[in-house]
């Protein structure tokens, strides 16, 4: 399902590169870079990217269509959303 507004649809595309990558690079590559790139911002951004982060799993926990190929993503989303975590914006 494609977003509405223009901030989702960026972070639309910016999602579809990220699993592009994944399919292709190795996980330590990714996590490298993915963990350098993240350092290299802003302490309130990277507060604020897990708030983000937090709130996605939360919804993704709710997925209620899976198979083995996703379930344990799932059921580790249900786990961290159970997680009573404030994230402020400082």
């Amino acid at each position: 399902m494609k977003p509405d507004n223009e901030i989702a649809s960026k972070m639309y595309k910016a999602m579809q590169e990220v699993t592009a990558a994944v399919n292709i690079m190795s996980d330590k590559e990714l996590e490298e870079g993915m963990l350098n790139a993240l350092l290299d911002e802003h302490r309130t951004l990277q507060q604020s990217f897990f708030r983000v982060l937090h709130n996605v799993m939360k919804q993704y926990a709710a997925t209620k269509y899976y198979d083995l190929r996703n379930e344990a993503s799932i059921e580790y989303a249900k786990k961290v959303s159970e997680l009573d975590h404030h994230f402020p914006l400082i």
